[in-house]
């Protein structure tokens, strides 16, 4: 579930991940989604004076998630190199 919903801002509907990014941060929104144990949450942080369309973009992003391979390729070797730079810390190596 959370690397799912880690997918939901990699681009959503006629946006790539790229052109996405590029709309929240012309409104100067920030969205967010996440997950944990038995929850999941989605965010936005948004200006008042935009916070109509910033919101349309964070109900694209939940509705209309693209989930494209190359981008699914991309987070999931991302996701990796944490698990594998994690395994070299001493605390995660005594858990």
């Amino acid at each position: 579930a959370a690397f799912t919903m880690a997918m939901l801002d990699e681009g959503a509907g006629d946006y790539d991940a790229l052109a996405f990014k590029a709309a929240a941060e012309d409104l100067g929104a920030v969205l967010g989604a996440g997950a944990g144990l038995d929850t999941s949450s989605a965010s936005l942080s948004a200006l008042k004076d935009r916070f109509d369309p910033s919101l349309a973009l964070l109900a694209v992003m939940l509705r209309e998630p693209r989930l494209a391979e190359a981008d699914f390729e991309r987070v999931r070797q991302s996701w990796l190199a944490r698990i594998a730079q994690e395994q070299t810390q001493p605390n995660a190596i005594a858990q």
